[in-house]
């Protein structure tokens, strides 16, 4: 059986074309990002983690005592689980409509 010699120059030049790939692959994925482009004016002022509508808030600061109730609607990400439908009607949650396909509940 005869073997092939291969020579360092082909070696070298596949080695730093393959480097070079990788280094440029890595570098256009770190450039790019993805933003809303209908964000509402007064939303940008929000916090990221804020998930409460601004009448709500508003809502819940007017409240003189803390013991008046909302009526709000509650939406997830997921099907509701036991223990959170355990956890808010424990709670004195009072769950008036749930809109399964939604994942939503009006409480």
């Amino acid at each position: 059986m005869k073997r092939t010699k291969r020579s360092p120059a082909v070696a070298c030049l596949t080695s730093l074309a393959l480097l070079l790939a990788l280094v440029s692959g890595i570098l256009l994925d770190d450039l790019t990002h993805a933003a809303s482009r209908n964000t509402p004016k007064n939303e940008k002022s929000r916090s990221r983690g804020d998930k409460v509508a601004s009448d709500l808030r508003q809502q819940m600061r007017a409240s003189k005592s803390g013991q008046d109730t909302l009526e709000v609607i509650l939406q997830l990400d997921y099907k509701v689980s036991a223990p959170l439908y355990a956890f808010l009607t424990g709670n004195g949650v009072k769950i008036k409509k749930q809109f399964a396909h939604f994942n939503s509940f009006s409480i």
